[in-house]
């Protein structure tokens, strides 16, 4: 299944996204696990945690229906490391035109964060998913 699709079924399902800040690799099946059963469908795991990668890679396995993000993604580079990873879903906390792009062309959806009109509707013209403001989600359409 499609990240656009998965992304679309999990906002209907439940229009938020756990942000597991700190979690370690060790927990990260548990805790993927549980939060699934109690109805989470988009797992976030900020890039700043340790060994974030490692997280990723094991929350999307388990359970594998999840739509497991990074957060804190900075760098096209770390979208190419995320989606090596599992990850599907890119949240950046600015606007960089590498990140949104390199995430389209991989497949993921990507929420840039944007504090201006100019960011949002750049964001937007290069086929961003939907814009983070620091506090809620626009998702076009």
């Amino acid at each position: 299944m499609n990240a656009e699709l998965v992304f679309r079924q999990a906002l209907e399902y439940l229009p938020l996204l756990a942000i597991l800040r700190g979690l370690r690799p060790q927990d990260a099946v548990a805790v993927g696990q549980a939060l699934w059963r109690s109805g989470w469908r988009m797992l976030e795991v900020p890039l700043n945690s340790p060994a974030p990668l490692q997280s990723i890679r094991l929350l999307a396995r388990a359970p594998p229906q999840a739509l497991v993000d990074a957060g804190t993604v900075l760098s096209g580079h770390q979208v190419r490391e995320v989606h090596q990873a599992g990850g599907r879903l890119i949240v950046s906390p600015h606007f960089d035109p590498d990140v949104v792009t390199t995430a389209l062309k991989l497949g993921l959806e990507c929420l840039p964060g944007v504090l201006s009109p100019t960011e949002a509707f750049g964001a937007l013209q290069l086929g961003a998913s939907g814009l983070g403001t620091g506090s809620a989600v626009y998702r076009p359409g």
